[in-house]
């Protein structure tokens, strides 16, 4: 599995349990806590890219995609999936790679082409790269 979106999905896991915890107005709390620090990171780079950010600003944006943008994009695939489903997903990923210490690695498509693993199906259709919305104009 892709650092950014292992790092990305337990954020959000844990999103998930604050949820069930503590209510959905928590939940949206938090979503709104992401949306305003990904804003900085954003412009930088594609949450993909997020590992191989260099310069002054490195860790703060590496932290701000990873941890902020990266939830947003695994809310995304929930949003279009259904949370019956992204549930069976995660499920279905969190089975494969159990007790692995370096889990394989898989790219966004194979959400796409392996209903087989995960019981559904995804498309990214209706947004532009992973994590960008259709509005993006920066050619990421």
């Amino acid at each position: 599995m892709e650092a950014w979106l292992s790092e990305s999905f337990a954020e959000y896991s844990c999103a998930l349990y604050v949820q069930a915890l503590m209510g959905e107005k928590r939940f949206q709390q938090k979503m709104t806590e992401w949306k305003k620090e990904t804003r900085q990171g954003d412009p930088v780079a594609p949450v993909a890219l997020a590992a191989i950010i260099s310069g002054d600003n490195a860790g703060k944006y590496r932290t701000q995609l990873l941890y902020n943008k990266g939830p947003m994009v695994v809310h995304m695939i929930r949003t279009q999936m259904g949370n019956d489903n992204f549930l069976k997903a995660m499920q279905a990923i969190l089975t494969k790679y159990k007790a692995r210490a370096s889990p394989r690695r898989f790219s966004p498509g194979s959400w796409r082409s392996s209903p087989a693993t995960t019981g559904t199906t995804f498309s990214t259709s209706g947004s532009g790269e992973w994590g960008y919305p259709k509005s993006t104009t920066s050619g990421r």
